[in-house]
């Protein structure tokens, strides 16, 4: 299994036959509270809202994880 927190990364692991987990490491929820906080954005947020957009290849990958821990008896239920 291929684990990255790059959308590109992912794409490229999955075009190659790869098994991909992808490490959203910004749960949307929390990106969302930011940017509809009614504060103007930080440089910082605009950065999570572009790192976490998955690239529009539709190469999505097979599981999203939120920690490494995710991926605990993650193969055994595979």
């Amino acid at each position: 299994m291929f684990v990255s927190c790059n959308p590109f990364d992912t794409c490229g692991a999955k075009s190659f036959g790869f098994k991909v987990a992808w490490i959203e490491r910004v749960p949307a929820i929390s990106l969302q509270a930011e940017v509809h906080s009614g504060q103007s954005l930080e440089p910082s947020t605009m950065f999570k809202v572009l790192r976490m957009r998955m690239d529009e290849l539709n190469l999505d990958p097979d599981v999203r994880i939120h920690t490494l821990l995710d991926l605990i008896g993650l193969e055994a239920n595979a």
